[in-house]
């Protein structure tokens, strides 16, 4: 005969199940808020593990830079107006002494935040780019578009982008069809740089965005780099670029050295985006000859001084554009700056001035020459240096970004377009 337990009275009846509250409106309101931003947070820091081990698609880059651009405008507050640095400048001067100082403060707000959403914009184009090389022109466009819209560009800055974006698909069909053209990279080398390479030489062509990309090893890069096919002289630096002319065509091309380095292509890739870029922002001056037709012919010695130094600043400005053009290139392939070399006088290819500096032995030149082509030249490249430091690590900008905010700046604007931007900041 079995024993039945008997059960105890607290638990004979089945107890109702507990109710959780309902939250009212506005908890739920804040809950699903909560969720929506987690899932932005999550799908965020996916996309951009995939973007940077190279894992990320058309589809999911538009995502990303979606979620980006929305963040941008908390980070940096949009424009409500096409916004016209040069007009709203003119407007501060015509106002009353007690207003300026506030409209002032308020254009320079308006500036940095421009500039701020027009080098955000390029770094979204150049990502762009990166994933499809052959990305369609008008998804570009549509950036622009986005950025214009919230940010106040004007007729001229998005005519400027437009100039650029129509170059890079000239130089990108260029380069594409003259590879199509010459299937074999041993023939195609010799067709646009005009060398008799063997067919059995170890070179190996393929296109990047804007240039043909040459790998060989640093005996015949040294013949290239010398465009002489009997060049003995092994080149020993990890690259170089430059534009070949096939057909009435200019062919930019880019030659590494496998001898060194892999990692050496952004760089080079860099100086072939800076030169589209200077062909914008870095026209040179003109009139050094009449200068120097002055200074030989002027008898007065300080008047000859003043032509003398004139040339000698016009001659200063173009070393200074390609001292820009490799500090920026450097920058972008995360070399560690080598401060020095701008500054050996030892006649290298970095050493821009060296035709200059000792031209003529008299005392004039002398004086003239140590003062603008040594002194003031290595004190505006080392601040720009220092400008360029500054605006990544206190800005906390990217690379890119940091290279977008000063790319259409000469280097004597560095100082002040980073003190400027990181006033802002503050």
């Amino acid at each position: 005969m079995g024993f039945k337990t008997p059960t105890p009275p607290e638990v004979q009846n089945d107890p109702k199940p507990i109710e959780e509250p309902k939250p009212d409106g506005e908890t739920a309101g804040i809950v699903q808020k909560t969720r929506e931003r987690m899932l932005t947070f999550f799908e965020f820091n996916k996309l951009k593990l995939r973007e940077y081990f190279g894992k990320i698609d058309e589809e999911q880059l538009q995502s990303l830079l979606e979620l980006e651009f929305e963040q941008s405008k908390k980070d940096t507050p949009p424009i409500s107006y096409v916004f016209d640095p040069e007009a709203e400048l003119q407007n501060l001067r015509t106002l009353p002494r007690e207003q300026k100082r506030e409209a002032l403060t308020e254009f320079k707000g308006k500036l940095a935040r421009q500039r701020e959403a027009w080098a955000t914009c390029r770094t979204f184009l150049r990502r762009k780019i990166e994933v499809n090389y052959d990305v369609k022109k008008q998804d570009l466009m549509d950036w622009i578009d986005k950025f214009s819209s919230e940010y106040g560009f004007t007729d001229i800055q998005r005519q400027t982008a437009q100039e650029i974006i129509d170059d890079y698909y000239v130089n990108r069909q260029r380069v594409k069809e003259i590879r199509e053209q010459y299937e074999d990279d041993v023939e195609l080398v010799n067709a646009i740089m005009g060398m008799n390479f063997d067919a059995a030489e170890k070179i190996k062509v393929t296109t990047g965005p804007m240039t043909i990309d040459i790998s060989c090893d640093g005996f015949n890069a040294g013949r290239l780099y010398k465009n002489n096919p009997d060049s003995t002289v092994k080149f020993k630096h990890a690259g170089f670029t430059g534009v070949a002319h096939h057909n009435g065509q200019q062919i930019p091309y880019i030659v590494i050295n496998t001898d060194k380095r892999e990692a050496t292509k952004p760089h080079e890739y860099q100086h072939r985006e800076n030169e589209i870029f200077a062909q914008r922002f870095d026209i040179a001056q003109e009139g050094s000859w009449d200068l120097w037709n002055q200074y030989q012919t002027e008898q007065d010695l300080d008047t000859k001084r003043t032509f003398l130094e004139s040339y000698l600043k016009a001659k200063r400005d173009k070393a200074l554009v390609r001292a820009k053009d490799e500090l920026i290139a450097m920058k972008k392939d995360g070399d560690p700056y080598r401060y020095d070399i701008w500054f050996k006088q030892d006649k290298s290819p970095h050493d821009y001035l060296s035709y200059l500096r000792d031209y003529e032995d008299s005392d004039l030149w002398k004086e003239c020459s140590q003062e603008l082509l040594v002194e003031e030249y290595r004190r505006i490249i080392e601040s720009a240096i220092t400008a360029l430091d500054q605006l990544k690590k206190k800005g906390g900008y990217s690379i890119d970004q940091t290279i977008a905010l000063l790319t259409d700046k000469p280097l004597t604007q560095w100082p002040m377009t980073a003190r400027r931007l990181l006033e802002e900041r503050q």
